[in-house]
């Protein structure tokens, strides 16, 4: 601790003096002798300095992210787009926990499964829909690939009109629509490329997640 302030110490006698020269450069515009402005607005000038750093030291993360290769899955490719999908290709989270029971409930429990009808969402999502205009309403899309993605790539969702209460819009963010994304087109909002079986004739299809992804049935 007592090293760290000797640094900051050095640190603010760095920036006084480099106060001071500022301020004798800017001599012709100050007019007062005894050079008591000089001093003052020079320490102002180290203060602030100084208090940015401390905050900085305060705040700032200690750690460093690690590098990463450049992910698998990140294509050049068109993303999902609205009515691409039909809903029946998906397998509603009652099926998946039958078998997944534990990580089910923890679905239940969790934000996905009221991504969409959670009260403080709608309420702001209905606020930018009444005030959104022009080019605005297309931003909205934004808003629905996350928190109905289905009821968006069954193309139940378009601008001038909310989703229609489907099943799938009920479900929210559910199991089988986020193990079905085989590839993401790029850091953004929600570009994803989802590649699901097929429900209506009881395809699983390959199921995919952060372990290796399972086998198609």
């Amino acid at each position: 601790m007592e090293k760290r302030w000797f640094t900051l110490f050095k640190k603010f006698e760095w920036r006084y003096e480099k106060g001071r020269q500022i301020m004798k450069g800017s001599g012709n515009l100050f007019k007062i002798g005894s050079g008591t402005v000089f001093c003052c607005v020079a320490a102002a000038f180290a203060l602030m300095g100084l208090a940015v750093e401390l905050w900085a030291q305060e705040w700032a993360p200690s750690w460093q992210l690690p590098r990463r290769d450049r992910p698998a899955n990140l294509i050049e490719a068109p993303i999902t787009g609205r009515g691409e999908m039909p809903e029946s290709r998906f397998f509603p989270p009652m099926i998946c926990g039958a078998c997944h029971t534990d990580i089910f409930q923890q679905w239940r429990g969790s934000t996905h499964a009221y991504a969409w009808s959670d009260p403080l969402f709608q309420a702001l999502y209905q606020k930018g829909r009444q005030e959104a205009k022009g080019e605005q309403i297309e931003v909205m899309d934004s808003c629905v690939r996350c928190h109905s993605p289905v009821s968006f790539t069954a193309g139940e969702w378009t601008t001038t009109q909310p989703p229609m209460p489907s099943e799938a819009s009920k479900q929210n963010v559910f199991c089988d629509f986020c193990h079905s994304i085989k590839a993401t087109a790029g850091i953004g909002n929600a570009p994803f490329i989802v590649d699901p079986g097929d429900a209506a004739k009881m395809d699983f299809g390959t199921k995919r997640g952060p372990f290796k992804d399972s086998p198609k049935t």
